[in-house]
């Protein structure tokens, strides 16, 4: 049984398209028989085909029709992997140009083919080098190497998974006579070693020198004459390469290729940075966006709790009559009556109602051995202190009793606190004027920071008793704060109080009312949907910057399987499979999504940080919304970079080689 066998094997190219298609016939029904440990030259003018015959043979490219054995094997018709495998482990390639990977040294590029067979030997890769005068230039990448240096170079990849065939293509083409000769005698070296060379050669000297020359013309065999015996039958194995599909995950691969994958980013880094922009502003937009959301809503929980979302405010309103747009009927303020209405309420058994203060507030100047300070001052009954969550730092609130002598007394909050005592001296038992009225200090609030864009700090609390009495002068109440015992009883408390106003203030049924309040429990729901919509709204704007980045990174991917398609001719032609190939810009597209969305998230902790430090912004990083963004942008780099991938898959190894 013969090594390699072809039969009948014609190739006919198509050239142009429709009905001015031609055909141009490269090979003419070639058949052929090459034994194992031979020889072989094939000769012949250009544009004759030589080329195009080792092409089959070496199952770059696919006859049109006809039948190439292996063994008796019909290799046509296995699948791409499976000729990939041979092409691996049974055929070594030597091409005229070298085809060295450039970002590759020199025992880089001799060791890719055994990493993609997925088992590499450090010490034979060094013994092929050395055994072909390489050793010195090991860690010398193509451009810091001569011709002939390239060329062993190339012989030594061809070597290095001891291959049962060498395919030459005119290996001393581009070599100065020196370099060639030292080239030919490598190769005619590895005869003794039972290895079948088949060489393409326009020198008839070159040919001589093989135990057989094939010349071929116009696609046709024209000779074939054996020059000399090839190798003995003992030095040649008598067991026949068993062919077998290969189809398993190659992990020492899938490291090579990230790694390879970073090199050939970092060899474009302004390109690959403005490739990353879209993932970056993306993952910015939605970390950063969701941790100051979060902050934003911690701040909101933290003032409604402080406020009571069991709470509602009652205020006087005045509501037009009915059918008139001009005229206002008399109301009814909130009073002294309301507030003891309602506290007799919650003062009976299984009520909906817990706790009630009323409110007088205005501003004033409070003044201090020679310091003034312009605050909010508010009037309260001591309830107030439990009802909003007002207990004093230091000292104390002032009791109801303090509240029915209307004793002038008050607690400062520590914004006034810190413009009237900057020594910060003990406030308590200090006398402070207000309007030439002099209060005692009983209390110092905790500070509280800002709410919706006030000072919470900034203001002073005096029982309301004196407020109305002694400093306002008024005979009835700004508002009313009530407090149900639980949110469930929220409802049910408005409704009480609501009637037991309408009666105080004898308005009639039909008859709107002449107050209104405010529902802090519905507002918290209010804030909660705004907080669901504005996340949403984020949700859509970082989506539209990941698709962004992600057409971003599918444009420049098929940028890049055009200025690699000769390499990836060369990875195939060397034993790299589609789905390698695939898998080898997909980790790139991958590494782009990774490190992109790595900045973005970088960036966003960092002006987090710095909001937080500069302008005492709550920020909150959440781990799921880290987790989401980085997770998109895999994702997001995945998809972009699918389609790239498969296309860089699908190319045939012969037309990758010959593009350019």
């Amino acid at each position: 049984m013969s090594l390699i066998e072809l039969h009948n094997i014609r190739k006919v190219y198509k050239l142009g398209s429709g009905k001015d298609a031609q055909s141009f016939i490269a090979l003419d029904d070639v058949s052929l028989a090459i034994e194992e440990g031979e020889y072989v030259a094939i000769t012949g003018p250009s544009g004759s085909g030589k080329s195009t015959l080792l092409q089959i043979i070496g199952l770059l490219d696919h006859s049109t029709s006809g039948q190439y054995l292996i063994y008796g094997q019909d290799v046509l018709k296995l699948e791409d992997d499976q000729k990939t495998e041979i092409r691996s482990r049974f055929l070594g390639f030597v091409f005229q140009m070298f085809n060295l990977l450039p970002r590759m040294t020199a025992y880089e590029n001799v060791r890719l083919p055994m990493v993609y067979r997925g088992k590499v030997d450090h010490d034979k890769i060094i013994q092929t080098l050395n055994q072909l005068g390489m050793g010195s230039h090991i860690h010398h990448t193509p451009a810091q190497m001569s011709g002939g240096q390239q060329q062993r170079t190339a012989i030594a990849r061809a070597l290095v998974n001891s291959p049962k065939v060498i395919l030459a293509d005119e290996p001393t083409g581009n070599l100065p006579q020196k370099h060639s000769k030292q080239i030919i005698e490598a190769l005619e070296s590895l005869r003794e070693e039972g290895i079948t060379i088949i060489m393409i050669t326009h020198s008839d000297e070159l040919a001589q020198r093989a135990d057989r020359i094939i010349r071929i013309v116009d696609g046709k065999i024209e000779s074939d004459s054996v020059q000399k015996h090839k190798l003995e039958e003992k030095n040649r194995e008598n067991n026949p390469y068993q062919l077998k599909s290969f189809n398993y995950t190659n992990w020492l691969l899938l490291k090579q290729t990230a790694v390879m994958g970073y090199r050939a980013l970092m060899k474009n880094k302004a390109r690959t940075i403005l490739t990353m922009l879209g993932i970056i502003i993306g993952v910015f937009s939605v970390v950063s966006m969701m941790a100051v959301g979060e902050g934003a809503k911690i701040n909101v929980e933290q003032e409604l709790r402080r406020i009571g979302s069991n709470m509602f405010r009652i205020q006087t309103t005045w509501p037009k009559i009915k059918g008139s747009a001009s005229h206002y009927r008399t109301v009814t303020r909130i009073n002294k009556k309301d507030y003891f209405s309602i506290k007799k309420e919650a003062q009976k058994k299984g009520s909906s109602i817990k706790n009630v203060s009323a409110v007088l507030q205005g501003d004033k100047i409070l003044s201090y051995k020679g310091y003034s300070y312009s605050t909010k001052v508010l009037g309260v009954n001591s309830s107030y202190s439990q009802m909003r969550g007002s207990e004093p730092e230091f000292g104390r609130f002032f009791n109801e009793s303090e509240n029915n002598n209307q004793e002038k007394v008050l607690v400062l909050g520590k914004t006034v606190y810190e413009n009237l005592f900057p020594n910060q001296k003990n406030p308590i038992g200090e006398t402070i004027d207000i309007e030439e009225r002099k209060f005692r200090v009983v209390g110092l609030l905790p500070s509280k920071g800002t709410s919706w864009g006030g000072d919470i700090d900034d203001v002073v609390y005096i029982p309301i008793e004196t407020a109305a009495k002694r400093l306002f002068g008024l005979n009835y109440y700004h508002f009313l704060y009530v407090q149900a015992k639980n949110e469930k009883l929220l409802s049910k408390a408005i409704k009480v109080v609501e009637n037991i106003l309408r009666k105080n203030h004898r308005i009639d049924s039909g008859v709107s009312n002449d107050f209104k309040y405010k529902n802090y429990g519905e507002m918290k729901q209010t804030i909660s949907k705004i907080s669901d919509t504005m996340f949403k709204l984020i949700a859509v704007i970082a989506l539209i910057s990941l698709i962004v980045g992600g057409i971003g990174i599918m444009n420049i991917m098929l940028v890049s399987v055009i200025e690699r398609t000769r390499e990836i001719g060369i990875r195939k032609a060397i034993g790299a499979r589609s789905r390698d190939i695939r898998n080898q810009f997909l980790i790139e597209s991958v590494i782009i999504g990774v490190v992109g969305g790595g900045i973005g998230l970088s960036m966003a902790m960092f002006l987090g940080m710095a909001l937080r430090f500069l302008l005492n912004w709550e920020i909150l990083f959440k781990p799921y919304a880290i987790f989401t963004a980085v997770s998109f942008s895999v994702l997001v780099g995945i998809l972009s970079g699918i389609y790239p991938a498969n296309k860089a898959a699908k190319l045939s190894p012969i037309n990758a080689l010959r593009y350019e």
